[in-house]
């Protein structure tokens, strides 16, 4: 059933609206968990929308494994969206003014009307993917203090990354996550690919790792894919790999890769020179789970974040 969360006028009397997709059992029970899933805190996050779509979808085709009520929101900041950018007009970031006022900005109005419907879930899950420069492979992300039960739901998840740091700004104060927090409601962040883009491997892992916390959540009975490994990493277990020059940014290294202390995953080149002028090697073993994919960099940006965990036999580049 759709419901519209949030109505509010634009200055030429157009309205914005807010809708979720409530998908329920054929039977339904006082005591039944909810789940909420969230996506579109960012205009430029199509990955969310695809990934609401197969869920809507798929629930639809095996509602009788549903045991609970689950809210899908795909686009909760529809006025970045219809820009086709990542911040609504006034580049407001949705997600730096969670829990929002009913008495102020239209983007704050916006976000206290999304937390009031959240009320009442049981978990909610928040979907994004990356900004245009960085590509990250699918994550959780959590704070340190996230709590027993959601470090373990993370970890039953089957997503490749738990990735546990109070820095992220997807879970720090103004967030979603955050406000949800301090309001009760557990919840994770997944966060996959790159703006503006669908990675539809990557949206295959999300959604069934979804599937599988709401199989650990008793809303869904139906068959999950088998339990994958959820490799768990802190703030200490990550390096951060910048450039010391401008340039291009040359790859030579995929995202996901194990690779070595000091081994070459990419180089920057001045294209007026015709010639390569810094060597990028990352400084421990690890996985690559964040790599540069906007390839003009400036002198100290980011180009890739390596994971500090076992290599398995022959993964190395």
């Amino acid at each position: 059933m759709i419901e519209t969360v949030m109505t509010a006028q634009m200055p030429v009397g157009l309205p914005i609206k807010i809708k979720k997709n409530r998908l329920e059992p054929d039977y339904i029970r006082e005591d039944m968990p909810r789940l909420s899933i969230v996506a579109g805190v960012h205009g430029d996050e199509l990955q969310g929308q695809y990934i609401c779509y197969e869920l809507i979808r798929r629930i639809k085709e095996e509602r009788e494994h549903l045991r609970g009520i689950v809210d899908i929101y795909p686009c909760v900041t529809p006025m970045a969206l219809e820009i086709r950018k990542r911040n609504a007009p006034g580049a407001l970031d949705m997600n730096a003014m969670f829990p929002g006022s009913r008495h102020g900005h239209t983007i704050e109005y916006m976000a206290a009307e999304v937390v009031a419907d959240l009320m009442g879930s049981d978990f909610c899950i928040d979907i994004h993917s990356s900004d245009i420069f960085i590509r990250e492979i699918p994550q959780i992300r959590v704070p340190e203090n996230a709590g027993k039960k959601v470090t373990e739901l993370a970890q039953k998840s089957g997503i490749p990354v738990l990735w546990m740091n109070s820095n992220s700004s997807s879970v720090w104060e103004g967030s979603l996550a955050y406000s949800l927090r301090r309001k009760g409601i557990p919840n994770v962040v997944i966060e996959s690919g790159i703006a503006l883009k669908i990675d539809y491997d990557y949206c295959k892992k999300v959604l069934d790792g979804v599937f599988r916390m709401m199989k650990e959540l008793d809303i869904f009975d139906g068959e999950v894919s088998p339990t994958k490994k959820t490799v768990t990493v802190k703030k200490n277990d990550v390096e951060v790999v910048h450039c010391n020059t401008s340039g291009i940014f040359i790859p030579k290294a995929q995202i996901g890769s194990y690779v070595r202390e000091g081994q070459m995953i990419g180089s920057i080149v001045r294209p007026i020179l015709g010639a390569e002028i810094e060597e990028i090697t990352v400084p421990c073993d690890g996985m690559i789970f964040s790599l540069r994919e906007y390839p003009a960099v400036c002198e100290g940006e980011l180009l890739a974040r390596i994971c500090k965990t076992e290599r398995p036999a022959g993964k190395y580049e």
